[in-house]
């Protein structure tokens, strides 16, 4: 009887293994593991697929044993040996068979070759999984007709933001018809799980050649979705139907990689490790089997370690230790190395506050959470978005800092002997004195639902009795405060609230209160105001969030945990406000970020120069 495959150790940290298919024999697919030195090897494909489950094995024939891999694989090899025919594919590799799994050392140090992996390669092959005949060839003809209306829209990876289409822009394009079923087969292309695997940025951004996608016995050009993706997002079409989908960023995300290229080595340009997991979690590739991978699969893209700011450490996977662990050093590298606190945009006890996935009953407040979904006060946008911008021949992208709280002063991590805790520079800026209830996502589906104009009324009561409010003070003045931090400051477009004619922000109200209580004495004062108003230039950033009031009469919008006399702060390096709790024993815990409209600017700085705020440390526990 055969016995199992056994692992032979790894000469060295530069040696990696090679899968060369034999073809089928009998009921098993035969193949060889062979040993090389990263720059002696011959050319070779590299795959990039989803596991599928582990817990259902098929077993292949590897070097004349026995090897059993996850049954998602098994289906990409079944096709592969077709591919294989065709091209000429002599060896592949694929990280379940190629990588000692059972061994946390070699994954470790695999895990840091796997940028040379990728890169060294002749191209990435991505199986994208079966092609279903019926479903499949409409969702490709769809596909295609969407890329003509591309061409003909003249649309360009030029980093512009077009506009919105409405279903009868998608009509006038020759896209969909309204209600037309093709909508859902799009969903079913894009919602297909390589699209939500958080190693697919690397695997296909690091590609020599543009990486090709096998959908069953289909070969699509990468190039051929990297430009339907950003049209489709950047018009919206998806959005036409209100559905979310994480795969046009993940391909948009790694089509910005690629563009941005070395002249000399041809790879892509490191970027910073901050902007790469913000960037990249913000999009939709974040599943992975272990959460520590959600920080090691982009320290393939990430710049050299070491050579930040005030790094005091390199990032290196180790798969011995605790997901905290790796969790808790990944922050304070992307902090020492940038400057800046954006990580801190997914940590916070609404997210952070149960460990016990990884057997910890109490993790620190301040440390992201990268491997569960959470929202941040910017919600479409990370704080620092980047954006592809084409000039000429030339490509870069830049950073466009939404929000400057503490202006130009950056974060420095004061040391601290208990590693749990993050102690850095900052003012206490205000405290909390009235908040609303958490606002549920299902209120703004409707106006008859809508708690916009109730919680109006709510907060002009509070600032009556907190006496913030006079009759000569302007009611504009307040509502655009109001909407400022409902819509944390930005409409759909990018452009500030601010800006917006304060009818488009009086219809808010007169279009609530015609739906449920028209005989409310100031509804006919607003429709009035509303004249020449239009709704959709604003958009609500509040769902699953509170409204607050400070002590001072700032207004703002935080995390569902936050609660009365929970303090607000402006810590150095951060782009927003902070919401912190006082233990009352030197310590603070972390609540989360927010939004507080008179303070996003870098006000907070000038009262300090001003000897109107003092600076001192604060400590995160």
């Amino acid at each position: 009887m055969v016995g199992p495959y056994q692992y032979k150790p790894l000469p060295s940290t530069r040696h990696f293994r090679l899968l060369r298919l034999t073809g089928r024999v009998g009921e098993h697919f035969h193949c060889d593991l062979v040993t090389y030195e990263i720059d002696e090897a011959p050319a070779y494909y590299g795959l990039s697929y989803c596991w599928g489950s582990v817990k259902d094995k098929v077993a292949i024939e590897c070097n004349g044993r026995i090897l059993r891999i996850s049954t998602g694989l098994a289906e990409a090899l079944e096709h592969l040996s077709e591919f294989k025919r065709e091209r000429d594919v002599d060896f592949l590799w694929i990280n379940q068979i190629c990588v000692d799994q059972n061994n946390l050392s070699e994954r470790s140090q695999q895990v840091q070759l796997m940028r040379d992996i990728y890169a060294g390669g002749r191209r990435t092959l991505i199986w994208l999984g079966p092609y279903e005949q019926d479903n499949g060839s409409k969702a490709l003809a769809l596909l295609e007709r969407i890329d003509r209306a591309r061409i003909s829209s003249g649309y360009t990876l030029d980093g512009r933001l077009y506009p919105q289409a409405t279903m009868a822009e998608c009509e006038r394009l020759g896209i969909l018809e309204s209600g037309s079923a093709e909508w859902y087969l799009l969903e079913h292309f894009f919602a297909m799980s390589w699209f939500t695997r958080v190693w697919v940025a690397q695997e296909a951004a690091l590609s020599r050649c543009d990486p090709l996608l096998l959908w069953g016995e289909i070969v699509l050009e990468w190039a051929f979705i990297a430009t339907i993706a950003p049209f489709a997002l950047n018009r919206g079409l998806f959005e036409v139907r209100n559905r979310s989908l994480p795969a046009m960023h993940t391909v948009n995300f790694i089509t910005s990689i690629r563009a941005l290229r070395d002249e000399r080595t041809g790879r892509p340009k490191p970027w910073t490790l901050d902007t790469l997991l913000n960037s990249g979690a913000s999009g939709g590739a974040v599943c992975a089997t272990d959460s520590r991978d959600q920080i090691y699969a982009y320290l393939g893209l990430a710049s050299s370690q070491g050579n930040g700011r005030n790094t005091s450490h390199m990032l290196v996977p180790d798969y011995g230790q605790e997901p905290l662990a790796v969790f808790r050093d990944a922050a304070r590298y992307c902090i020492e190395e940038s400057g800046q606190l954006t990580v801190l945009g997914r940590g916070g006890i609404s997210t952070c506050g149960d460990w016990s996935l990884y057997n910890c009953k109490n993790g620190p407040s301040w440390v992201p959470r990268w491997d569960i979904p959470t929202q941040t006060v910017l919600g479409k946008a990370v704080h620092r978005r980047f954006n592809l911008v084409f000039k000429g021949s030339v490509s870069t992208h830049e950073e466009k800092e939404m929000y400057r709280a503490a202006a130009t002063l950056s974060a420095q991590i004061m040391d601290t002997q208990d590693t749990s805790q993050l102690c850095l520079w900052g003012m206490k800026v205000d405290t909390i004195s009235w908040t609303t209830a958490v606002l549920p996502i299902e209120g703004f589906t409707t106006w008859a639902s809508n708690p916009m104009a109730g919680i109006w009324d709510s907060m002009l009561n509070c600032f009556a009795t907190m006496g913030l409010h006079t009759p000569n003070q302007p009611l504009g003045q307040l509502c655009r405060a109001f909407f400022m931090a409902v819509c944390a400051g930005w409409a759909p477009d990018d452009s500030m609230v601010s800006d917006e004619p304060l009818c488009n922000l009086w219809a808010h109200f007169a279009n609530c209160y015609e739906a449920q209580a028209p005989e409310h004495p100031m509804y006919k004062v607003y429709k009035e105001l509303a004249v020449g108003g239009d709704t959709r230039r604003l958009f609500m950033n509040v769902a699953e969030k509170k409204i607050f009031v400070s002590s001072l009469g700032r207004i703002g919008q935080g995390p569902a945990m936050l609660q009365l006399n929970d303090e607000i702060w402006v810590l150095y390096g951060g782009a927003t406000c902070y919401v912190l709790r006082n233990n009352g024993d030197g310590t603070h815990e972390f609540i989360g970020e927010a939004y507080v409209h008179g303070l996003m600017q870098g006000e907070a700085i000038q009262m300090l120069k001003d000897g109107l705020l003092e600076e001192t440390t604060v400590t995160l526990v």
